[in-house]
C-alpha cells in the first residue's frame, strides 16, 4: 500500500504522524505540503520535518510530483488537485457546511458536535460520495484550539480505518450526498473577524472563542484604536436604558476586566492586545466604547 497526502495544518499533521506510527513509512508514497500565513502556526515546517525524520519525499505545493500511489489523501487542503483516487478530509458532517472555514463557524453557529467527512473527490468541491464520518459532541465555551485537537482525533480515526480498507483491498464505501440538505460554509478574512457588539453575549463569547489562536482572534475599534480580544466571558445581565443607543460601551470594571453592553447581555473581556504592539491592554477609561 502506497498513500500520498496532501497536507495543511495541525490537523494534517497529526495524522501524517499517526499514520506513520500505524503504517510505517514505507506506505507514504509521498507528501505535498501547503502553507497558510495567516494563522500563528501553519505546521508547515513540522509536517517537513516529520518526513526528513522518516525519509519521505516531500514537496512544496506548487511543486509536481509523479510519483504513483493507491490512494491520496488530502487533509486541511485549500487549493484544486485532481491525482486519481483521491479522498478528501473535510471538517463537517456533508453535506451541511460545504465549503471554506467550517470548523469556525460551526463553533460560531454553536453546534452541539463537531464532524469529519471522508469523500471521493469530484469537479465541484465537497459534493463527491461519502465514505466514512465520524462526529464527537462538545459543550461551550468551546475554543478553536481544543476544537482542532479533537477534531484531530477524528481524522487520524478516519485516515487509519480507510488505509486499513486499502491495506486489505476491501472495497472503499460511496455513499451519494442528499444535496438538498447542503449548506455552505463561507470564507472568512479580515472583514470577519469584527466583533458585532449588537448580538447577545454568548453569541460573542462563541465567536471570540472560534476565531481565536491559531488565528488573529476577534477584532474591534477601541476608543478608536484597533484591538484584538482574546479572551472574554459572559456576564449577568442589568436593565440597560435604551439601551440600542450603548452598545459596546463599558458598563463595569471588575478586578480589572471591562465589562460591555451587548445587544443582550454583558460581556466580560478577560484578555485584549493592541493590534499593532500585541501588549496587554490591563487599564481603560471609564467612559470606553467598542465599536
Amino acid at each position: 500500500m502506497k498513500i500520498g497526502f496532501y497536507l495543511l495544518g495541525e490537523k494534517a499533521y497529526r495524522v501524517l504522524e499517526g499514520f506513520i506510527e500505524a503504517f510505517g513509512s514505507k506506505s507514504v508514497g509521498f507528501v505535498v505540503v501547503g502553507e497558510d500565513k495567516n494563522i500563528a502556526n501553519d505546521f508547515s515546517e513540522k509536517i517537513i520535518n516529520l518526513t526528513i525524520a522518516h525519509s519521505i519525499q516531500s514537496f512544496r505545493r506548487n511543486e509536481s510530483t509523479a510519483i504513483k500511489v493507491d490512494y491520496s489523501f488530502s487533509v486541511g487542503w485549500r487549493w484544486l488537485i485532481k491525482p486519481q483516487n483521491l479522498i478528501v478530509f473535510h471538517d463537517s458532517l456533508l453535506p451541511r457546511y460545504r465549503g471554506f472555514a467550517p470548523l469556525v463557524n460551526m463553533l460560531i453557529n454553536g453546534e452541539n458536535y463537531l464532524g469529519v467527512t471522508a469523500l471521493m473527490a469530484v469537479s465541484e468541491y465537497d459534493k463527491g460520495p461519502i465514505v466514512m464520518q465520524e462526529k464527537i459532541f462538545i459543550e461551550y465555551p468551546m475554543k478553536i484550539q481544543k476544537a482542532i485537537e479533537l477534531v484531530s482525533e477524528l481524522y487520524l480515526k478516519l485516515v487509519l480505518s480507510i488505509a486499513q480498507l486499502i491495506q486489505s483491498k476491501a472495497t472503499i464505501p460511496a455513499l451519494e450526498q442528499n444535496h438538498h440538505e447542503a449548506s455552505y460554509s463561507l470564507w472568512r478574512d479580515e472583514l470577519d473577524y469584527a466583533i458585532d457588539w449588537g448580538k447577545n453575549s454568548t453569541e460573542i463569547q462563541r465567536f471570540i472563542d472560534a476565531v481565536g489562536y491559531p488565528f488573529q482572534g476577534a477584532s474591534s475599534l477601541l476608543n478608536g484604536s484597533r484591538v484584538r480580544v482574546l479572551s472574554a466571558e459572559t456576564h449577568d445581565d442589568v436593565k440597560v436604558e435604551a439601551r440600542s443607543s450603548h452598545l459596546g460601551k463599558l458598563i463595569f470594571m471588575e478586578n480589572g476586566s471591562p465589562i460591555i453592553v451587548c445587544g443582550q447581555g454583558l460581556l466580560k473581556i478577560t484578555h485584549m492586545v493592541d493590534e499593532d504592539t500585541l501588549e496587554k491592554i490591563e487599564k481603560l477609561p471609564f467612559r470606553s466604547r467598542f465599536s
